[in-house]
């Protein structure tokens, strides 16, 4: 698939359309900083860095669409399963990945899969 991460940035890019400027910069310094974090871990780690973009890009995405941080990763995961479906931009498994990464990302004190390791 190409241009998958031009695909999915543009489409957050639509989300904080006329959102108060603190949202544009959580997106900007923090939901792209994680991505982009995330992408050079998982080279080190030799995960695939695109998937590992795609999972940071989303990663609080509920946060940023709804402004409430409560059981965020959970709902985020729900939420990031909606997007990556209605833009089809990952096959299942990497869906399943980015979900489950999302939906750990918020439980530091526990170990699990290494793309969840990767968001905390």
């Amino acid at each position: 698939m190409e241009h998958r991460i031009e695909i999915l940035r543009s489409y957050i890019d639509t989300c904080t359309a006329g959102k108060p400027r603190g949202a544009l910069w959580f997106v900007d310094r923090h939901m792209f900083a994680v991505s982009n974090f995330a992408a050079m871990l998982a080279e080190k780690r030799g995960l695939d860095p695109e998937t590992a973009t795609i999972a940071g890009l989303l990663h609080d995405i509920h946060t940023l669409l709804t402004d409430d941080p409560a059981a965020h990763a959970e709902q985020g995961s729900r939420k990031a399963r909606e997007i990556l479906d209605e833009l089809n931009i990952v096959n299942d498994a990497e869906r399943s990945v980015i979900c489950t990464a999302i939906a750990n990302h918020s439980l530091k004190g526990a170990v699990h899969d290494s793309y969840s390791e990767l968001l905390k």
